[in-house]
C-alpha cells in the first residue's frame, strides 16, 4: 500500500486487480485513496464509490463488510 501511495505521488499508475475485481481491489483502492488524498475512510469511500457507478448496492455492502470486519481502517492510520 505504502509503495502504490509513493508511486501515485510521484504521478505514476497503479493498477489494483484481485480475481472478481469488484470487492478486495476496491478495498484497497479505498485505502490507498485515503492514504494519497488524506481523507477518512468515509470521504474515500464515497469518493470512491461516485466514480464506481457500475457497483450495486450489494456491492457497496459485500466492501463494507469487508472494511468493518478486517478492521482495516486502522491501515489509514499507518500510512
Amino acid at each position: 500500500m505504502k509503495e502504490s501511495v509513493r508511486l501515485l505521488q510521484n504521478g505514476k499508475a497503479v493498477l489494483s486487480h484481485c480475481m472478481g475485481g469488484r470487492h478486495r481491489s476496491s478495498v484497497f483502492a479505498i485505502v490507498v485513496l485515503a492514504c494519497w488524498l488524506g481523507l477518512t475512510m468515509q470521504e474515500a469511500r464515497e469518493m470512491y464509490f461516485e466514480r464506481r457507478p457500475g457497483l450495486n448496492d450489494r456491492d457497496h455492502g459485500i466492501i463494507e463488510q469487508i472494511i468493518s470486519r478486517r478492521g482495516i481502517a486502522h491501515w489509514v492510520r499507518e500510512c
